[in-house]
């Protein structure tokens, strides 16, 4: 008889159709989220600006604009002129960005990267709230909630008549992106098979929606019609609901087996295969594992990730990293406009430049393993910034391209080993504590979010972006090797499961490091077959809901002692 949901999932036809389908369908919202978070580099774009002069007609078109303007750099970026402040500006550029919407230069000049900021403090705030509300409501109603939530807020955010009411705007959108980010990879993870959670977990998903966006802002490189764009772009992301089912390891840890067992039939329909005969006793064993530990523990929350030492080790490392890898990428991502070059072009090369290294980082993964991998990503990390800011300071005449490379590169890194570290925390993680261990990282990672605008500026501040990034790699190498290895093990339902696995970050010789044919169900204790046994409720625990029978945690089915039935 099989022990793990993974099981199930191989005796239904592993990464077949159904697998297809969900991914597919739950992973588009990967697209939105990057659509929507990636559109701020743009909406912030400080374009050339010039302090007007009273002889300059209001209604001058942009190309004789820029002709007027023509060797008059003693206007350029200006705030004042012969002892008084400018105004009003004249941008010359065919592009709509909220900067030259309301001017946002000179005295107004933080209000840019503080938006960013604000975007970013409401995706903390969903992040949190989707990570509790995903335990208790389920991932699919979570995630659809929470797109309903984004699509209003794009709307309202294109018909806002002033900045402060389009930073709060951003805020509401910040909570949507945070409420789908929080859901998608977890849900999409819990449908796979052992063997494929680390290809799909590569696969670059936010990496196209990045690049749809690039295409509709050259065409449309309008901030309003860019937020439209977003609201109609997530709409297709409802399909979701009508055709994906609820995560079957939540609905099994929750109790409702009929809704699990029904998911995996449409799955199995789907792929040709029959659904297994055992299928229904694993459930109710790893069911009667979460009901047992609800008697000592309930309900989980935040608090109970602090709590648990292997739980408390798990999210304080991995919330770092998420920190880390989020301050670095949005910091770079956000300051594209800075680079040398096209900025359509520069956007999309800092996003899509992740993708020649997916193929290596995946052997990587499958071979050497989570942790060695993200080890390496932080040694590059590491020597390639050091190099950089050597350069910087001995005043080189190509620290203009430096800088370029310099960003290409530390984003690959980055951006793919961020891809690692979202599987291995996810694989990390317990399913009744997954998503509240994701909410916690893509909070944390939030918090990098907001403080990437003020720390990394690839134009103004490059020593203290070459120093911060630095820091955060290297402290990174050595975090890594706190955690144990994934690469082998089959997820957690249960905490009982994390029981007697090591916090020595040996993870070869822990349970979750262990290949699954080789874990032993004895780690956990239990009465063995031919023993009386007895739960508190003295009902229901077998498929056939036999009340004289129970199943224990390793899947045998007993006879009660006479006592449990009286």
């Amino acid at each position: 008889m099989g022990e793990t949901i993974e099981e199930i999932f191989d005796d239904i036809g592993g990464f077949g159709k159904a697998q297809w389908i969900c991914t597919i369908l739950i992973s588009y919202m990967f697209l939105v989220a990057a659509w929507s978070m990636m559109q701020m580099a743009f909406a912030v774009m400080v374009p050339d600006w010039y302090c007007v002069e009273d002889s300059v007609p209001e209604d001058t078109h942009q190309g004789l604009l820029q002709q007027f303007y023509t060797n008059r750099s003693e206007l350029f970026e200006k705030c004042s002129l012969n002892d008084s402040s400018c105004s009003s500006f004249d941008f010359v550029t065919s592009k709509r960005t909220v900067v030259n919407e309301w001017s946002l230069v000179c005295d107004y000049k933080w209000i840019p990267s503080a938006m960013i900021s604000i975007q970013m403090a409401g995706v903390l705030v969903g992040a949190v709230v989707a990570g509790q509300l995903s335990e208790r409501w389920g991932r699919r109603k979570c995630i659809t909630v929470a797109s309903l939530w984004h699509v209003c807020a794009n709307v309202v955010a294109a018909f806002s008549t002033s900045w402060e009411m389009f930073a709060a705007c951003r805020f509401f959108i910040g909570v949507g992106i945070g409420g789908i980010y929080t859901n998608t990879f977890p849900y999409s993870m819990e449908f796979l098979p052992l063997k494929h959670r680390g290809s799909v977990a590569l696969f670059p998903f936010w990496t196209f929606g990045v690049a749809i966006f690039v295409g509709f802002a050259y065409f449309l490189p309008n901030w309003r019609y860019l937020h439209l764009g977003c609201a109609a772009f997530c709409l297709p992301g409802f399909v979701l609901w009508f055709v994906v089912p609820e995560s079957i390891r939540w609905l099994t840890v929750e109790g409702r087996l009929d809704e699990a067992m029904e998911a995996i039939g449409k799955m199995a329909r789907w792929n040709g295969r029959p659904v297994p005969s055992d299928a229904r006793t694993t459930l109710e064993m790893i069911y009667f594992k979460r009901k047992q530990e609800r008697k000592t523990a309930g309900s989980y929350s935040y608090l109970d990730l602090f709590k648990d030492a292997y739980l408390l080790k798990c999210s304080v490392v991995i919330a770092f990293m998420w920190c880390a890898m989020s301050l670095i990428s949005y910091g770079i991502s956000f300051g594209a406009a800075g680079l040398a070059g096209n900025l359509y072009l520069n956007i999309l090369l800092t996003n899509c430049v992740e993708i020649p290294g997916l193929l290596p980082v995946l052997w990587m993964m499958n071979r050497i393993g989570r942790r060695l991998t993200t080890v390496i990503m932080f040694i590059i990390i590491t020597i390639t910034t050091i190099s950089s800011l050597v350069v910087n300071l001995k005043g080189s005449s190509s620290n203009e391209r430096v800088v370029f490379w310099f960003a290409l590169v530390t984003k690959l890194c980055v951006d793919t080993g961020w891809n690692v570290i979202q599987a291995w925390g996810t694989e990390l993680y317990p399913t009744v504590t997954r998503a509240l261990g994701y909410g916690v990282a893509t909070t944390s990672a939030r918090i990098g979010g907001m403080l990437a605008p003020f720390l990394i500026n690839l134009k103004t501040r490059l020593v203290l972006t070459y120093v911060t990034i630095s820091c955060l790699s290297f402290l990174g190498i050595f975090l890594s090797f706190l955690l144990p290895e994934t690469r082998l093990s089959a997820l957690k339902d249960n905490l009982s499961s994390t029981a007697s696995s090591s916090l020595s970050g040996q993870g070869a010789e822990t349970e979750l490091g262990t290949p699954l044919a080789n874990q032993d169900a004895g780690n956990i204790d239990q009465p063995k077959l031919g023993h009386e046994v007895c739960d508190s409720d003295g009902g229901k625990e077998t498929s056939n809901g036999d009340p004289s029978l129970a199943v224990l945690m390793n899947g045998d089915v007993v006879e009660k002692a006479d006592d449990c039935l009286a």
